[in-house]
């Protein structure tokens, strides 16, 4: 039940939970964007609420954010790596008297699954949450507010969902957050961001993927839940971009938009519409397939710098396999078109698909040291394939009828064992190599000098927007 009246909201994002056999990187400087973008909103809409953002991924630690704790509406973004740290927040929160509501991806995905099993949560919200959330907050009837699952009388009810046009969200308030925190993390010597920059902020220009909201469309490891491609006009886009170089001094924008030139035309007015007088460098993701000589050049005049590809692997029956539009052909025109732009390049990849095999696999190294020869390849970011939740992945081996059994509580207390479990299975299941064949192919590109970090198992390192070096001529 929901406190009344309600006088304090607390967002909270939680930390990783990094077991020891799942090490995952993450830079500490970008901004919570999407829980900002949630108090934001509850700053314009619900004006007599306090509101107070606990980012305990990058500035506070778990136990900070715990000790906190005094709201009488806490929510919680919902990682898949920050599950259970999740959950733990709502306990206490609840402990605490407040009334607890989850969201973001891992949420979106298993709603009723956190509602069948912690009772500690009091709702989940689905896809957007601005509009959502602050309409709980106001005390809005629950049965009429979209994105919303609740339980009613032992019942679990789901809201219809409704996809928010971005043009109407106001922009985020970083002065919610302490962002001179985020300054000196982003000196961080694990994961600096590199010279010449040292203010670096992030935005986003769009919400979800031109690939996955096509019927056919979607790779097979993605877990970002939004099914349908959003773009915001780039006025305002550049807009806010400037604001950050006004108030903060910002010099590098990471937009960790899934795509940023799959839709061309909007890249094209996206482009056309920076000001003239603005004076910043950005780093984004692109699709290689759409990396024309048009495209490459549109992203040099506009500031960029560095992207991020999803080569992902060197073997095109691999590549078919997990759903991927762009060919090996499309990533070696990419990194020749971006080459010549001096656009520097991390190269994604994800090995595990289904049908995996030694020789693809030593394709897929093959590949990595032909793209590694370009002067503009920056390194490799590896992740063996993780069933995270939402994934088609995670959908097809919990469908598999010898592992339906096995899973059906997937989402329960023992979350990160199954997750660990669940990846030991796919390979078993879905792969002609064994995840200790995975573990010696990851040898073998550290041998190569392909990665600049430490190699773990279930390596799963986050790019975040930090490039490691940019080429200076260029900026």
């Amino acid at each position: 039940m929901r406190p009344q009246p309600i006088r304090k909201v607390q967002l909270v994002l939680p930390p990783p939970k990094r077991p020891d056999t799942n090490v995952t990187k993450f830079a500490k400087w970008p901004q919570p964007l999407a829980i900002i973008s949630i108090a934001t909103y509850l700053c314009r809409h619900n004006p007599d609420v306090e509101v107070e953002v606990l980012d305990a991924s990058n500035v506070l630690s778990l136990e900070q954010a715990l000790e906190k704790l005094d709201a009488d509406v806490v929510g919680v973004s919902t990682t898949a790596a920050g599950y259970e740290y999740a959950l733990k927040v709502a306990q206490v929160a609840t402990q605490r008297g407040a009334a607890a509501v989850l969201g973001g991806a891992a949420a979106t995905a298993l709603a009723r699954e956190i509602l069948t099993y912690h009772d500690s949560v009091d709702a989940v919200v689905r896809y957007d949450g601005e509009i959502a959330f602050s309409k709980y907050v106001a005390g809005a009837s629950l049965e009429s507010i979209e994105n919303l699952v609740y339980r009613d009388e032992g019942e679990i009810r789901e809201n219809p969902v409704r996809l928010l046009n971005l043009n109407e969200l106001p922009i985020p308030d970083r002065s919610l957050v302490d962002m001179e925190a985020y300054f000196r993390n982003s000196k961080d010597s694990d994961y600096a961001i590199c010279e010449p920059f040292s203010r670096p902020m992030n935005i986003y220009s769009q919400k979800g993927c031109i690939w996955r909201s096509q019927e056919e469309g979607g790779c097979v490891f993605c877990s970002i839940p939004y099914y349908d491609l959003r773009v915001r006009e780039p006025k305002l886009v550049w807009e806010e971009i400037g604001s950050l170089v006004d108030t903060y001094g910002a010099d590098f924008i990471w937009d960790p938009s899934d795509n940023l030139v799959g839709d061309k035309e909007w890249f094209r007015q996206f482009c056309a519409a920076k000001p003239a007088g603005l004076n910043i460098h950005y780093t984004n993701y692109v699709d290689a397939m759409a990396v024309d000589e048009e495209v490459g050049g549109l992203l040099a005049q506009t500031g960029c710098c560095s992207v991020f590809v999803g080569m992902e692997a060197g073997d095109p029956a691999m590549l078919q396999s997990m759903n991927k539009r762009s060919t090996l052909e499309d990533n070696l025109n990419a990194m020749k078109i971006l080459q010549s732009q001096r656009i520097g390049v991390i190269v994604g990849v994800v090995v595990g698909v289904p049908g995996e095999t030694k020789e693809s696999l030593n394709k897929t190294v093959e590949f990595l040291k032909r793209i590694s020869e370009f002067d503009n390849f920056d390194r490799l970011e590896w992740g063996s394939l993780i069933p995270f939740p939402g994934s088609r992945a995670n959908r097809t081996l919990r469908d598999h009828p010898d592992l339906r059994d096995k899973y059906k509580h997937f989402g329960d207390d023992n979350y990160t064992r199954d997750l660990l479990s669940m990846t030991r299975d796919w390979y078993r299941y879905f792969c002609e190599v064994s995840f200790d064949d995975i573990q010696a192919v990851q040898e073998k590109v550290v041998e190569a000098g392909l990665v600049p970090y430490e190699m773990t198992a279930y390596q799963r390192r986050s790019w975040s927007g930090t490039p490691s070096r940019v080429f200076l001529d260029a900026v």
